[in-house]
């Protein structure tokens, strides 16, 4: 399994590239956005198992188990909770979210904050400055850290360290 390793700092620009495929979704820790929004944690049903979902990976009931009024709750608070989505989407449609279905940037919008991957200083009082990078790599990609001996002998030194204090070996495979 493939490590995230990937730092986006634009959440227009690095949905845009999720959306394009030029950045993989599953690579992603982190996006720090200048943004501030809360969208809350949605519930999903899985149609195969009828597992019910907090936030897309807590399995909190069953379909089975939910009552007519229970599932319309659900819907309501879905709803409610992603209720700023439509301004998002209005800042960034012209700019970066133009070339695909509204969906497919709300899908990925949802899924990174379900995961807790949309980080946003401003919520905290903090301000970030715009930056010209869309994504920094934690690590130096695998095809260039082998070219360089200098950068291939310092990450080989760096995954002994880490291993030296548990670091399991496969963890740190970029």
């Amino acid at each position: 399994m493939e490590i995230p390793h990937k730092i986006g700092f634009s959440l227009g620009r690095c949905i845009a590239e999720i959306a394009d495929a030029k950045v993989m979704i599953h690579e992603v820790v982190c996006i720090v956005a200048r943004t501030r929004f809360t969208l809350g944690k949605r519930y999903k049903i899985d149609p195969d198992s009828g597992t019910v979902y907090l936030g897309g990976f807590d399995p909190v009931t069953t379909l089975a188990e939910l009552s007519p009024q229970k599932r319309s709750a659900i819907t309501r608070k879905n709803n409610k909770a992603w209720s700023q989505w439509d301004n998002i989407y209005g800042q960034y449609q012209y700019e970066y979210w133009n070339k695909h279905p509204k969906q497919i940037y709300k899908d990925i919008t949802a899924e990174l904050w379900d995961t807790g991957k949309i980080h946003q200083p401003r919520n905290f009082g903090q301000h970030v400055q715009h930056t010209p990078y869309v994504w920094m790599d934690l690590a130096p990609p695998t095809n260039i850290r082998d070219k360089n001996p200098c950068l291939k002998e310092a990450w080989d030194h760096y995954v002994t360290l880490a291993g030296l204090f548990g670091a399991p070996n496969s963890e740190l495979q970029f």
